[in-house]
C-alpha cells in the first residue's frame, strides 16, 4: 500500500499504537502464563508440605499408641509382689522393667521427632514463602499492567 502525504502520519500513528497494544497484550499473555506456572509450583509445595504433616501426625499417633502400652507394661510393676523385681526373670516383668527404662527416654525421643519433622518443613516453608512473595510482586507487576493498558486504550 502506497501512503499518500495527507493520511502517512496517520496511519503512521495507527500503527505504532496498534504496535504498543501488541506488545501490552503479549507481555500480559506471558505475565499470565507465569503467573499460572507460579500458582502451580505453590499448589506443588502447599501438597508436599501437607503430605509431610499427615506423615508426621501418623507417626505422632504411633508415639502415643506406644506410649500408652509402655505405660500400661510399666504399671505391671506397681502391682507386682515380687521379692526383687530388678532381678526378674518372668517374662511379663521383664517386659515391663524393659518398659519403665524406655518411658525414661521417651520424652527426648518424641522432642527429636518433633524436631525432625520441623527440619523437613522449613525448607517448604521458606519455599512458599519466596513463591507467594513472587505471586504478590507479579499481581503488582499484573495491576499496573492492566491499568496501562486500560489508559492506552482511553
Amino acid at each position: 500500500m502506497i501512503l499518500d502525504s495527507a493520511n502517512d502520519g496517520e496511519v503512521r500513528q495507527k500503527a505504532g499504537e496498534y504496535e504498543q497494544a501488541k506488545k501490552a497484550l503479549d507481555e500480559a499473555f506471558d505475565s499470565d502464563r507465569t503467573y499460572k506456572a507460579k500458582m502451580q509450583e505453590l499448589t506443588d509445595v502447599r501438597y508436599e508440605r501437607s503430605t509431610l504433616i499427615a506423615k508426621y501426625n501418623a507417626v505422632r499417633e504411633g508415639l502415643e499408641n506406644k506410649l500408652a502400652g509402655l505405660k500400661k507394661q510399666a504399671e505391671l510393676l506397681d502391682n507386682v509382689e515380687c521379692v526383687d523385681i530388678e532381678n526378674a526373670k518372668c517374662g511379663f516383668l521383664a517386659e515391663a522393667i524393659s518398659a519403665k527404662k524406655i518411658l525414661e527416654d521417651y520424652p527426648d525421643f518424641v522432642k527429636q521427632k518433633e524436631e525432625e519433622h520441623q527440619k523437613e518443613l522449613e525448607p517448604l516453608d521458606e519455599k512458599k514463602a519466596t513463591i507467594e512473595e513472587e505471586l504478590s510482586q507479579m499481581e503488582i507487576r499484573r495491576e499496573k499492567l492492566l491499568n496501562s493498558s486500560q489508559d492506552a486504550m482511553n
